[in-house]
């Protein structure tokens, strides 16, 4: 499962897509998958997917794996004269959710951080791909915007930026203009100092109701990029001082061994929450030419 057969859609044409996923768990299991897009955004509501039909125009696709086994849906998803993505992004988030009869995971109507943080945790049944593929190995700069909403509740999110597969020696950034965030979403050019995982990030207090671009950026600085090297954006739901515990949230400490985080990164775990759900993701990823 872990090689990428993923291509770049062709805008004004009709796509078709095949999905596929493992069963963890140690029994047969079945159910329904269906799959949504929606415009790029690191934090991107249910009320913003627009579900996509089988070539049979029908919703959802029935699925069945053995257990620690494999499915890949029969029948392709159609998606129809792909329209070129909203200004400001590149490319779409496709959104997955399989449905069974234990677990129906019925999309929820949410619009606080908070909710949809739960959501996210309460339900395993879910994943995105939201990223951008690259073929130039040797690109002096690779940069991507990203849409951020916040939704209609302030609380304190952690911006974070991973590096994969990125020789030391090459810088990440990121930041937003936009004014609101206590701090401002910037992360200035840091270098990486490990190739195999490299994390950074910002502790922010978002203001409901903001919206605006981030924008991230890789510089190569000479070095060449091989097959597979990842840069990740993400935003991760924190667990403040009070809150509720959230069923599901993992320990940002624990995301990588201590040496391979940044001295700011792990500066900043030492003061802020640390336990958080991932909200969403963007990620550039280098695929062979």
């Amino acid at each position: 499962m872990n090689k990428d057969y993923g291509q770049s859609l062709s805008i004004g044409e009709s796509n078709y897509l095949y999905a596929r996923g493992t069963n963890t768990s140690s029994s047969q299991k079945s159910g329904t998958l269906h799959l949504y897009y929606a415009p790029a955004g690191l934090l991107v509501y249910p009320s913003n997917w627009v579900e996509l039909p089988l070539e049979t125009r029908v919703l959802g696709a029935p699925v069945s794996a053995p257990p620690n086994g494999t499915f890949v849906t029969r029948s392709p998803y159609l998606w129809d004269r792909v329209p070129p993505p909203p200004p400001g992004s590149s490319h779409y988030c496709l959104v997955s959710r399989l449905a069974t009869d234990a677990h129906p995971n019925p999309l929820p109507d949410v619009l606080q951080i908070q909710d949809f943080a739960q959501f996210i945790a309460s339900n395993r049944g879910m994943a995105w791909r939201n990223l951008t593929q690259v073929t130039d190995p040797n690109p002096p700069q690779i940069e991507r915007s990203v849409l951020y909403e916040q939704g209609d509740l302030e609380h304190m999110v952690y911006v974070l930026i991973r590096a994969e597969n990125i020789p030391i020696g090459c810088e990440i950034e990121f930041h937003c203009g936009s004014e609101g965030p206590q701090p401002l979403l910037s992360l200035p050019r840091t270098t990486v100092t490990n190739a195999s995982s490299f994390v950074a990030g910002v502790y922010s207090m978002i203001p409901a109701g903001f919206s605006s671009y981030i924008t991230y950026n890789l510089w190569t600085n000479g070095k060449t990029l091989p097959v597979n090297a990842k840069l990740t954006l993400s935003a991760q739901y924190t667990e403040n001082s009070g809150d509720p515990e959230l069923v599901g949230a993992v320990d940002l400490r624990e995301l990588v061994p201590e040496h391979l985080i940044s001295p700011d990164h792990k500066e900043r775990l030492q003061v802020g929450p640390v336990r958080a759900i991932t909200l969403g993701s963007d990620r550039v990823v280098r695929v062979p030419a």
